[in-house]
């Protein structure tokens, strides 16, 4: 039986997850709170199974991308290569046709892993891949000019924001990875006005950075970019070393950044820095809409 989730179904799937994703357990409060997230976005949530429940799945909304949605669930270890994950997959899709939803899309690190031959094998096409970047020696980066013509600049949250909002379109229009965010999507997830930092030339806003840093030092810049005006012109270079050097202050070991794996301008200037691939993320996608050609979803990252 398959139908949507309930609040009771919490334990056994947080178990089920656990036993597949072991590195990444979550308790059953956890679990409710993943879910609650999804529904809360609009997304929706199925279980398969009877009193004892055999997997799931969600579909939760991407932001700034109307129709499109990341795919995420599993099946018990058990009960896997029974038919069950088709089954579920067709119910999804038949409940999806017809509704908000043109693409959902799964990402995953592994081309020959027993997800992705799954997916594949109900002709989920490569939409497109992301490279994980990391920057693990920080004492080796180069200094800030002190004769440099910019500086970093933080604003309030009221300010801050719109202003962040403007600057990615202006700088990723047109571009394959932009994916524009709205005001409520950055404030739903802005934690601290000061992670939205933005480079000045003579009191205007040519740049922004969004980072961040976790209690374990691990930092981030996601996204960065630079308006059209000043490209090309080493403002990238400045506005990453001033980031760095920024984050560094704030008590950061290392540094991770993204980047689409086809823009080689990004990651030719992040190994000029020292950033290393660490991990490569493929996204699987399926058109529910046939009208939509493959490989025209696009997708929010680092520059």
């Amino acid at each position: 039986m398959i139908r949507a989730y309930g609040d009771q179904d919490a334990a056994q799937l947080a178990a089920i997850y656990n036993r597949v994703y072991g590195a990444k357990a979550v308790s059953p409060e956890g679990f409710r709170e993943l879910v609650a997230g999804t529904l809360d976005a609009g997304g929706l949530v199925w279980v398969i199974g009877n009193s004892r429940l055999s997997g799931y799945a969600m579909v939760t909304p991407v932001p700034g991308l109307d129709g499109v949605g990341d795919l995420a669930g599993c099946i018990a270890p058990e009960r896997q290569r029974c038919g069950l994950g088709s089954d579920l997959l067709r119910f999804l899709l038949e409940a999806l046709r017809g509704g908000d939803f043109w693409q959902i899309a799964h990402h995953l690190t592994d081309l020959d892993s027993p997800a992705a031959y799954f997916l594949r094998q109900h002709d989920f096409f490569v939409e497109h891949e992301e490279v994980l970047m990391a920057l693990d020696e920080l004492s080796r980066l180069p200094s800030k000019r002190g004769d440099s013509p910019v500086r970093l600049r933080a604003y309030s949250r009221s300010t801050a924001v719109p202003l962040f909002c403007r600057l990615y379109e202006e700088s990723f229009a047109g571009l394959p990875w932009n994916q524009p965010f709205t005001p409520a999507e950055v404030s739903a997830v802005l934690r601290d006005a000061n992670n939205l930092l933005f480079l000045m030339l003579d009191g205007e806003a040519i740049g922004f950075a969004w980072v961040g840093l976790d209690q374990d030092g691990k930092g981030f810049v996601e996204p960065l970019g630079i308006i059209p005006a000043y490209q090309g012109k080493g403002f990238g270079r400045m506005l990453l070393t001033s980031v760095l050097q920024e984050l560094i202050g704030r008590g950061a070991k290392d540094v991770g950044i993204g980047a689409w794996r086809n823009n080689e301008a990004a990651i030719r200037l992040y190994e000029s820095f020292g950033f290393r691939q660490r991990k490569v993320f493929t996204y699987l996608a399926l058109n529910l809409d046939e009208t939509v050609t493959p490989g025209t979803q696009q997708r929010r990252t680092g520059i």
